[in-house]
């Protein structure tokens, strides 16, 4: 499922969650490894006087869910990531 913006596509992505393991999403769409968190944002925060955080996820079983955000405008051909233990 992808929404329209005005500035390209938001793109949704589906995700493997592990029960128990920790996570860090990202949002400020300047990661490399999308969803996931890189830690881009700290560098661009420092430069730009923003505050992007990555969002912490635990998860209390292993689920499948989908994530966007509207940070994210550049197309990716990853529909399905499995993230191992």
């Amino acid at each position: 499922m992808c929404f329209k913006k005005s500035m390209g596509e938001l793109i949704m992505k589906k995700i493997k969650l592990h029960k128990g393991k920790k996570y860090s999403i990202c949002s400020c769409g300047l990661s490399k490894t999308l969803p996931f968190c890189d830690n881009e944002h700290r560098d661009y925060n420092d430069k730009n006087g923003t505050n992007y955080k990555s969002v912490k996820v635990i998860a209390e079983e292993t689920v499948s869910i989908d994530v966007n955000s509207s940070t994210w405008n550049i197309k990716s051909n990853v529909e399905y990531i499995t993230v191992e233990k």
